[in-house]
């Protein structure tokens, strides 16, 4: 994985939290580690590149201060690089660090995407140029109809962002992507319209031929975007945690359920 290029979107402000805009959604500390430190641990034996942490204008010294956490060997593979023009969309954010990105491949990772367990485990070690490799987990049964959808149509995978349907069958996007940096500079070669605020998967949901798209496993995730979520996301972290004590780790399981799903019965 030498030749990969992590990048990190963390332009979220995590209005929707009791922090208000104070403080960004990846550094909020669950169990007493900010989320984005936990994701930058999790990478650390993928032997990447680099990892870049795109963020916006206000956010971008709390990071660089959050950074002085890491060891010196850790925090010279990390950039925080600011985004300018961020009010255009995660799409064009993304689109517009082509320019910066010398390895052959890129990792794509939203900052404020939980997992159970470390996600970059399952990473494909051969990677085809002309695939767009996304992390999937197993849809849950009262699956959020805001989450990505990866569902097979006829001999082709499809991402489907914000689907209308309640999402009883198939697999949940992670929001992570592993794809070849020439992918990215054919968008911004062949996008003709600004694609504003749309959801970052429809940068790959629309990918045509030769691309394709393929996928691999990562843990279950919870995506934070609100209190309640990130309560559950600290539950998920302390349930599987085997240093914890069994009866804790249950508890904790079942008090997850009842946050994500309100008729869950105990």
């Amino acid at each position: 994985m030498e030749d990969v290029t992590a990048i990190i979107l963390s332009g979220g402000s995590g209005s929707r939290l009791s922090a208000g805009s104070l403080i960004p959604k990846a550094l909020l500390p669950a169990w007493g580690r900010p989320l984005i430190l936990r994701t930058i641990a999790q990478l650390a034996n993928t032997r990447l590149s680099r990892i870049l942490i795109y963020t916006t204008p206000p956010c971008r010294v709390q990071f660089s201060a959050a950074l002085r956490e890491l060891d010196l060997s850790t925090r010279n593979t990390v950039s925080v690089i600011c985004n300018d023009s961020y009010q255009n969309g995660p799409i064009s954010a993304l689109l517009s660090l082509r320019r910066r990105i010398k390895s052959r491949h890129c990792l794509l990772i939203l900052s404020d995407i939980v997992h159970a367990a470390n996600p970059f485990l399952k990473l494909p070690s051969d990677i085809d140029p002309h695939r767009i490799y996304l992390g999937c987990a197993p849809a849950p049964r009262h699956a959020p109809r805001t989450a990505g959808v990866v569902q097979r149509i006829g001999s082709r995978l499809s991402l489907v962002e914000r689907p209308t349907a309640p999402l009883n069958t198939g697999l949940l996007w992670s929001g992570m992507a592993l794809f070849s940096t020439d992918y990215l500079r054919t968008r911004a070669a062949t996008m003709s319209d600004n694609p504003g605020n749309a959801p970052i998967g429809e940068l790959f949901a629309s990918a045509k031929s030769p691309y394709s798209l393929a996928r691999f496993p990562v843990p279950s995730f919870i995506n934070v975007n609100t209190p309640a979520d990130f309560l559950a996301a600290q539950l998920l972290l302390l349930a599987e945690d085997e240093s914890e004590p069994s009866p804790l780790r249950r508890l904790s399981t079942r008090l997850r359920l009842m946050l994500q799903t309100p008729n869950h019965l105990l």
